[in-house]
Protein backbone atom coordinates (compact mmCIF):
# COMPACT_ATOMS: atom_id res chain seq x y z
CA UNK A 1 0.00 0.00 0.00
CA UNK A 2 0.96 3.27 -0.45
CA UNK A 3 3.00 5.69 2.48
CA UNK A 4 0.54 8.30 2.16
CA UNK A 5 -1.72 6.33 4.17
CA UNK A 6 -0.13 6.11 7.74
CA UNK A 7 -2.85 4.69 9.85
CA UNK A 8 -4.56 1.46 9.16
CA UNK A 9 -7.25 -0.73 10.81
CA UNK A 10 -8.12 -4.46 10.22
CA UNK A 11 -11.91 -5.21 10.04
CA UNK A 12 -13.43 -8.88 10.68
CA UNK A 13 -16.26 -10.77 10.28
CA UNK A 14 -17.36 -12.57 13.52
CA UNK A 15 -19.16 -15.19 11.31
CA UNK A 16 -17.17 -15.74 8.77
CA UNK A 17 -14.81 -19.09 8.40
CA UNK A 18 -12.63 -17.60 5.86
CA UNK A 19 -11.39 -13.57 6.81
CA UNK A 20 -9.57 -13.08 3.15
CA UNK A 21 -12.94 -14.20 1.92
CA UNK A 22 -14.81 -11.51 3.74
CA UNK A 23 -12.18 -8.93 2.71
CA UNK A 24 -12.45 -9.69 -0.90
CA UNK A 25 -16.06 -9.49 -0.60
CA UNK A 26 -16.31 -6.34 1.69
CA UNK A 27 -13.74 -4.62 -0.38
CA UNK A 28 -16.29 -5.12 -3.48
CA UNK A 29 -18.93 -2.62 -1.48
CA UNK A 30 -16.13 0.04 -0.90
CA UNK A 31 -15.74 2.84 -3.68
CA UNK A 32 -12.51 3.66 -4.22
CA UNK A 33 -10.88 6.84 -3.06
CA UNK A 34 -7.96 8.58 -3.22
CA UNK A 35 -7.87 9.10 0.99
CA UNK A 36 -7.56 5.09 1.10
CA UNK A 37 -7.21 1.97 0.23
CA UNK A 38 -8.52 -1.56 0.94
CA UNK A 39 -6.40 -4.54 0.96
CA UNK A 40 -7.50 -8.10 1.94
CA UNK A 41 -5.40 -9.79 4.04
CA UNK A 42 -5.83 -13.51 5.65
CA UNK A 43 -6.94 -12.04 9.16
CA UNK A 44 -9.35 -9.73 7.22
CA UNK A 45 -9.62 -6.18 5.93
CA UNK A 46 -7.30 -4.00 6.22
CA UNK A 47 -8.29 -0.76 5.55
CA UNK A 48 -5.12 2.85 5.32
CA UNK A 49 -5.84 5.78 5.37
CA UNK A 50 -4.47 9.26 5.54
CA UNK A 51 -5.80 9.85 8.75
CA UNK A 52 -7.88 8.44 11.28
CA UNK A 53 -11.04 10.69 10.80
CA UNK A 54 -11.03 8.74 6.88
CA UNK A 55 -11.43 5.15 8.32
CA UNK A 56 -15.35 6.20 9.18
CA UNK A 57 -16.17 6.29 6.14
CA UNK A 58 -15.30 2.62 4.34
CA UNK A 59 -16.13 1.85 7.86
CA UNK A 60 -19.82 3.46 7.88
CA UNK A 61 -20.39 0.99 4.89
CA UNK A 62 -19.30 -2.11 6.10
CA UNK A 63 -21.71 -1.63 9.50
CA UNK A 64 -24.98 -1.15 7.20
CA UNK A 65 -24.20 -3.92 5.30
CA UNK A 66 -22.76 -6.35 8.20
CA UNK A 67 -24.09 -4.89 11.54
CA UNK A 68 -22.94 -6.66 14.76
CA UNK A 69 -20.99 -9.35 12.98
CA UNK A 70 -17.94 -6.96 12.95
CA UNK A 71 -15.14 -6.98 14.99
CA UNK A 72 -12.98 -4.01 14.52
CA UNK A 73 -9.86 -3.74 15.76
CA UNK A 74 -8.12 -0.32 17.15
CA UNK A 75 -7.10 1.78 14.31
CA UNK A 76 -3.08 1.42 14.51
CA UNK A 77 0.18 3.63 12.66
CA UNK A 78 1.82 1.92 9.79
CA UNK A 79 5.60 1.47 10.27
CA UNK A 80 7.15 1.39 6.82
CA UNK A 81 10.98 -0.44 6.25
CA UNK A 82 12.85 2.82 4.95
CA UNK A 83 16.39 2.75 4.28
CA UNK A 84 17.29 0.05 7.00
CA UNK A 85 14.95 1.28 9.75
CA UNK A 86 11.60 0.52 10.73
CA UNK A 87 9.72 4.61 10.60
CA UNK A 88 6.61 5.52 12.30
CA UNK A 89 4.93 8.65 10.91
CA UNK A 90 4.88 11.60 12.35
CA UNK A 91 1.96 14.27 11.98
CA UNK A 92 1.05 17.77 11.61
CA UNK A 93 -1.32 19.01 13.65
CA UNK A 94 -3.19 22.15 12.76
CA UNK A 95 -6.43 23.62 15.69
CA UNK A 96 -8.55 26.07 15.99
CA UNK A 97 -9.49 26.97 19.25
CA UNK A 98 -11.58 29.59 21.45
CA UNK A 99 -9.29 31.54 23.77
CA UNK A 100 -11.54 29.59 26.98
CA UNK A 101 -10.27 26.17 25.55
CA UNK A 102 -6.65 27.22 24.80
CA UNK A 103 -5.08 26.16 27.98
CA UNK A 104 -6.39 22.60 28.13
CA UNK A 105 -6.36 21.73 24.10
CA UNK A 106 -2.36 23.24 24.84
CA UNK A 107 -1.92 20.65 27.56
CA UNK A 108 -3.46 17.67 26.12
CA UNK A 109 -0.51 18.03 22.55
CA UNK A 110 1.61 18.54 25.11
CA UNK A 111 1.00 15.59 27.37
CA UNK A 112 0.69 13.59 23.85
CA UNK A 113 4.45 14.70 23.09
CA UNK A 114 3.32 16.98 20.41
CA UNK A 115 6.19 19.66 19.62
CA UNK A 116 4.20 23.09 19.13
CA UNK A 117 5.54 24.76 16.37
CA UNK A 118 2.92 28.30 16.53
CA UNK A 119 0.35 30.31 18.15
CA UNK A 120 -1.61 32.40 16.52
CA UNK A 121 -3.79 34.63 18.06
CA UNK A 122 -6.88 35.93 15.81
CA UNK A 123 -10.19 37.41 16.28
CA UNK A 124 -12.26 34.51 16.54
CA UNK A 125 -9.87 32.55 18.67
CA UNK A 126 -6.06 30.84 18.49
CA UNK A 127 -4.93 28.26 15.90
CA UNK A 128 -1.93 26.15 17.27
CA UNK A 129 0.41 24.20 14.90
CA UNK A 130 2.09 20.81 16.39
CA UNK A 131 4.21 17.95 15.38
CA UNK A 132 3.43 14.35 16.95
CA UNK A 133 3.65 10.48 16.23
CA UNK A 134 0.77 9.20 15.19
CA UNK A 135 0.71 6.70 17.88
CA UNK A 136 0.50 8.94 20.48
CA UNK A 137 -2.42 11.21 18.04
CA UNK A 138 -4.65 8.52 17.65
CA UNK A 139 -8.45 9.13 19.59
CA UNK A 140 -7.32 13.04 19.17
CA UNK A 141 -10.11 14.12 17.18
CA UNK A 142 -12.72 12.67 19.80
CA UNK A 143 -10.50 13.80 22.73
CA UNK A 144 -10.61 17.45 20.77
CA UNK A 145 -14.10 17.51 20.36
CA UNK A 146 -14.56 16.67 23.88
CA UNK A 147 -11.83 19.54 25.44
CA UNK A 148 -13.75 22.23 23.14
CA UNK A 149 -17.28 21.12 23.29
CA UNK A 150 -17.13 20.46 19.39
CA UNK A 151 -16.63 23.83 19.26
CA UNK A 152 -13.51 23.77 17.93
CA UNK A 153 -11.51 22.39 14.41
CA UNK A 154 -8.65 20.49 13.64
CA UNK A 155 -6.88 19.16 11.03
CA UNK A 156 -3.61 16.38 11.34
CA UNK A 157 -1.58 15.18 8.00
CA UNK A 158 1.31 13.63 7.43
CA UNK A 159 4.61 15.30 7.87
CA UNK A 160 7.27 12.56 7.61
CA UNK A 161 8.08 9.30 8.72
CA UNK A 162 11.15 8.72 11.38
CA UNK A 163 13.23 6.24 12.34
CA UNK A 164 11.82 4.28 15.43
CA UNK A 165 13.78 2.61 17.85
CA UNK A 166 11.59 0.46 19.76
CA UNK A 167 9.16 -1.01 16.93
CA UNK A 168 5.85 -2.04 18.78
CA UNK A 169 5.08 -5.56 17.82
CA UNK A 170 2.49 -6.15 15.39
CA UNK A 171 2.32 -2.50 13.77
CA UNK A 172 4.96 -3.18 10.55
CA UNK A 173 3.08 -2.83 7.26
Amino acid sequence: MRAEFPVEQLVRHTGHPFQQGFARQASGLIPASETYGLQPDPSGLLIQATDEETLTGPLAILRDVYGARLHLEPPRPRLLFLDGHWCEPVMVVRVRVRDRHLLSVRQDLLARGARLEEEDAQSDGVVLRARARLRDLLGYGRDFAVLTGSSGNHWIWLDSYLPVHDPPGGLAA
